[in-house]
């Protein structure tokens, strides 16, 4: 939804603007449009990560928890 006010606000702006020779603007991505977050991981990969990740935290080589 914010997404939408965003370029509502932008095409507004250009309209006003009143250039003719400047470009329309382009649209805010959405967290719905292909291609944007790359490969999903799968449940036993991200366990993986998330394991690595604690035992960096519990080594105190991070200082997240």
């Amino acid at each position: 939804m914010l997404a939408g006010v965003i370029d509502l606000l932008a095409v507004a702006n250009w309209q006003r603007s009143g250039k003719k020779s400047q470009p329309k603007p382009k649209a805010v991505k959405r967290p719905t449009d292909k291609g944007k977050y790359g490969t999903p991981h799968s449940v036993d990969d991200f366990e993986a990560i998330y394991a690595r990740a604690m035992s960096r935290v519990d080594a105190g080589e991070v200082a997240w928890r």
